[in-house]
């Protein structure tokens, strides 16, 4: 029986010099040995289960070449926490690289390539992912990032957003400081959207799951699809003049394609077309900067009709019975009045309350006694400020 001083290698009972084919060989046929339900009193005791644990442990590490690579440097993972482990062994990380057997998985090792990618001089969008093999958060984003690769494959096919990684101890230390914005190499992991054909950068913040990143990368590439670009022309004759009553519901950003904010905003806007492509429709309105008689740049009057005094703005058009203009939502910008902790989580409130107010039809929820005019609405606003 094995114990917990043996390495995985003796576990296993292979030389260091076993390939990871190997490995998943000799476990299936350990396995036939050592299983507890295959020969059982035998094996079927304390002492059973815990050699058959070691041997599922073992397979585990040896059986994927990143954590194979991983052993082999570190040793057992849970010896040494993720600083000890950073500084007890700083200087040789660069000997591991993760995804090297992975071909949907790009590893940018030149600086001449990592130019080419993070300065957006690429062909293709890419996902990047940012990592440094020493970090528990870094291994575990790792399995899903293989994951994700294959799910992308199938929706987005060999011409969709490619996958790239790099590893932040190797010569490239410096992209990773200037594009991931790290504070240290704690921030890690770190994943970003490059986009060439829309000159952009933008981080994923959400979860480090199989479903969300895939989410978000398929919403990023395909996103664009279901923004519709509208004119003074098109936007009067979809949302203003549409048949009563309008059977769409609309969300409209207004911007100027000088203002940075909008830039920030793009591949929000874009995700959020496509998430909510079966229930609303999504516009860009790029308005038009004059110069007024006293210098001063202003909007041009078809956006100020519309109640846009600044970019950017956010309205959202009711299906149903329309009033002429659209109704404000709040984006991510604080009130003076407000405390600062407070002001991000309660600006989302509002937006979420106003997207939900607006997407039902306005007979549905006037009938239902919903807060639709100016007193039910000033009733709520007390409430939602004491979150």
């Amino acid at each position: 029986a094995n114990t917990s001083s043996d390495s995985y290698y003796d576990v296993l009972e292979l030389g260091r010099d076993a390939s990871t084919q190997d490995v998943k060989k000799q476990f299936r046929k350990l396995s036939m040995k050592l299983h507890p339900d295959k020969k059982g009193a035998l094996t079927d005791t304390e002492a059973g289960r815990q050699a058959f644990a070691r041997l599922q442990l073992a397979n585990e590490w040896l059986s994927s070449d990143d954590r194979k690579q991983l052993y082999d440097l570190y040793g057992e993972w849970a010896s040494l926490d993720d600083r000890l482990r950073g500084q007890r062994f700083a200087g040789k990380h660069t000997a591991i690289e993760f995804f090297r057997d992975e071909p949907l998985i790009h590893n940018v090792r030149t600086e001449a390539e990592a130019k080419e990618i993070f300065g957006l001089k690429s062909e293709r969008p890419y996902l990047m992912m940012l990592y440094v093999p020493w970090l528990t958060g870094c291994v575990e984003a790792a399995d899903v990032y293989r994951k994700v690769a294959g799910a992308l494959l199938e929706e987005t096919g060999e011409n969709g957003i490619r996958l790239a990684a790099v590893n932040c101890e190797s010569n490239l230390q410096s992209f990773c400081q200037r594009y991931g914005r790290l504070r240290s190499q704690f921030s890690l992991p770190v994943v970003l959207l490059l986009d060439p054909s829309e000159s952009l950068i933008d981080r994923y913040r959400g979860v480090m799951s199989v479903d969300a990143l895939s989410e978000y990368t398929i919403a990023s590439d395909k996103g664009i699809q279901h923004v519709h670009l509208l004119d003074e022309q098109s936007f009067q004759a979809r949302i203003l003049n549409a048949p009563t009553p309008a059977v769409d519901f609309w969300l409209v950003l207004f911007c100027t394609k000088s203002e940075p904010l909008c830039a920030d905003l793009k591949p929000v806007l874009k995700r959020l077309a496509f998430s909510a492509k079966a229930a609303a429709k999504v516009g860009l309105v790029n308005c038009k900067e004059q110069r007024s008689a006293d210098g001063y740049m202003e909007l041009e009057q078809f956006c100020e009709d519309q109640g846009v005094q600044e970019v950017p703005t956010l309205l959202g058009y009711r299906r149903g019975v329309r009033s002429e203009k659209g109704e404000h939502i709040p984006l991510l910008l604080p009130r003076d009045d407000e405390d600062p902790v407070l002001a991000a989580p309660l600006a989302s409130l509002r937006a979420m309350e106003a997207v939900l107010r607006l997407s039902a039809p306005a007979a549905s929820r006037d009938k239902e006694g919903g807060p639709d005019d100016e007193s039910s609405r000033a009733e709520w606003a007390p409430r939602s400020r004491e979150l």
